[in-house]
Protein backbone atom coordinates (compact mmCIF):
# COMPACT_ATOMS: atom_id res chain seq x y z
CA UNK A 1 0.00 0.00 0.00
CA UNK A 2 2.76 2.72 0.87
CA UNK A 3 4.40 2.05 -2.77
CA UNK A 4 0.81 2.68 -4.23
CA UNK A 5 0.88 5.78 -2.12
CA UNK A 6 4.18 6.78 -3.17
CA UNK A 7 3.70 6.50 -6.78
CA UNK A 8 -0.07 8.47 -6.40
CA UNK A 9 2.34 11.22 -4.74
CA UNK A 10 4.92 11.17 -7.65
CA UNK A 11 2.37 11.40 -9.85
CA UNK A 12 0.70 14.52 -7.96
CA UNK A 13 3.94 16.08 -7.72
CA UNK A 14 5.38 15.16 -11.73
CA UNK A 15 2.42 16.05 -13.57
CA UNK A 16 0.36 19.39 -13.95
CA UNK A 17 -2.11 20.51 -12.11
CA UNK A 18 -5.85 19.27 -13.57
CA UNK A 19 -9.03 20.13 -12.34
CA UNK A 20 -12.13 17.87 -13.09
CA UNK A 21 -15.74 20.00 -14.36
CA UNK A 22 -18.48 19.42 -11.77
CA UNK A 23 -20.26 16.21 -12.58
CA UNK A 24 -23.65 14.39 -11.40
CA UNK A 25 -23.74 10.91 -11.91
CA UNK A 26 -26.34 8.24 -11.20
CA UNK A 27 -25.15 6.46 -7.79
CA UNK A 28 -25.51 2.46 -7.98
CA UNK A 29 -24.51 1.80 -4.53
CA UNK A 30 -26.27 4.14 -2.68
CA UNK A 31 -29.00 2.78 -0.25
CA UNK A 32 -31.61 4.22 -1.92
CA UNK A 33 -32.48 3.74 -5.45
CA UNK A 34 -31.97 6.68 -7.71
CA UNK A 35 -29.76 8.88 -6.10
CA UNK A 36 -27.15 10.93 -7.67
CA UNK A 37 -23.42 11.59 -6.51
CA UNK A 38 -23.10 15.16 -6.71
CA UNK A 39 -19.29 16.57 -7.28
CA UNK A 40 -20.30 20.31 -6.55
CA UNK A 41 -21.01 19.03 -2.80
CA UNK A 42 -17.54 18.60 -2.09
CA UNK A 43 -16.25 22.20 -2.81
CA UNK A 44 -12.07 21.52 -2.29
CA UNK A 45 -12.38 18.16 -2.73
CA UNK A 46 -9.57 15.99 -3.69
CA UNK A 47 -11.07 12.71 -5.93
CA UNK A 48 -9.37 9.26 -6.36
CA UNK A 49 -11.24 8.36 -9.81
CA UNK A 50 -11.17 4.44 -10.08
CA UNK A 51 -12.61 3.77 -14.00
CA UNK A 52 -13.41 0.64 -14.35
CA UNK A 53 -15.07 -1.49 -16.87
CA UNK A 54 -16.84 -4.88 -15.31
CA UNK A 55 -15.32 -6.87 -18.31
CA UNK A 56 -11.95 -5.48 -17.45
CA UNK A 57 -9.34 -7.89 -16.00
CA UNK A 58 -7.15 -5.14 -14.89
CA UNK A 59 -10.19 -3.16 -13.01
CA UNK A 60 -10.68 -6.12 -10.96
CA UNK A 61 -6.94 -6.68 -10.15
CA UNK A 62 -6.74 -3.20 -9.20
CA UNK A 63 -10.13 -2.87 -7.02
CA UNK A 64 -8.64 -4.23 -3.55
CA UNK A 65 -5.95 -1.44 -4.02
CA UNK A 66 -8.33 1.22 -4.16
CA UNK A 67 -10.91 -0.15 -1.53
CA UNK A 68 -7.25 -0.38 0.76
CA UNK A 69 -6.64 3.18 -0.72
CA UNK A 70 -10.19 4.40 0.48
CA UNK A 71 -9.74 3.10 3.67
CA UNK A 72 -6.51 4.69 4.46
CA UNK A 73 -8.04 7.92 4.12
CA UNK A 74 -11.26 7.27 5.49
CA UNK A 75 -10.79 9.51 8.51
CA UNK A 76 -10.14 12.45 5.90
CA UNK A 77 -13.31 14.37 4.58
CA UNK A 78 -11.94 15.99 1.63
CA UNK A 79 -11.08 12.82 0.21
CA UNK A 80 -13.29 11.16 -2.07
CA UNK A 81 -13.01 8.02 -3.47
CA UNK A 82 -15.03 7.44 -6.29
CA UNK A 83 -15.25 4.08 -8.47
CA UNK A 84 -16.58 5.42 -11.94
CA UNK A 85 -18.06 2.45 -14.34
CA UNK A 86 -18.56 2.97 -17.86
CA UNK A 87 -22.47 2.52 -18.71
CA UNK A 88 -22.14 -1.47 -19.22
CA UNK A 89 -26.15 -2.00 -18.27
CA UNK A 90 -27.35 -3.21 -14.35
CA UNK A 91 -26.41 -6.24 -13.81
CA UNK A 92 -22.22 -5.58 -14.15
CA UNK A 93 -22.97 -2.56 -11.21
CA UNK A 94 -25.12 -5.11 -8.90
CA UNK A 95 -22.33 -8.01 -9.71
CA UNK A 96 -19.59 -5.28 -9.00
CA UNK A 97 -21.03 -3.97 -5.52
CA UNK A 98 -21.40 -7.88 -5.01
CA UNK A 99 -18.19 -8.54 -5.72
CA UNK A 100 -16.36 -6.26 -3.94
CA UNK A 101 -18.66 -4.21 -1.44
CA UNK A 102 -16.72 -1.15 -2.25
CA UNK A 103 -17.05 1.21 0.91
CA UNK A 104 -17.60 4.29 -1.37
CA UNK A 105 -19.99 5.57 -4.26
CA UNK A 106 -19.87 3.54 -7.37
CA UNK A 107 -20.97 5.90 -9.87
CA UNK A 108 -21.96 5.02 -13.70
CA UNK A 109 -20.29 7.48 -16.27
CA UNK A 110 -22.88 7.55 -19.00
CA UNK A 111 -21.70 10.30 -20.58
CA UNK A 112 -17.69 9.95 -19.97
CA UNK A 113 -18.40 13.13 -17.31
CA UNK A 114 -15.94 12.09 -14.74
CA UNK A 115 -13.37 12.09 -17.74
CA UNK A 116 -13.59 15.73 -18.48
CA UNK A 117 -10.76 17.46 -17.08
CA UNK A 118 -9.57 21.39 -17.20
CA UNK A 119 -6.15 22.89 -17.08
Amino acid sequence: MRYLSAVLSLAFFTTSAMAIDPFTLPWKNHAISGMEYKSADHPNGIFVIHHFWYGCGFSHDHEPNVIELANEYLSESLVQVLDVGLPTGEPDFQKWNEKFLPPYPVLEDKGRLALQTRN
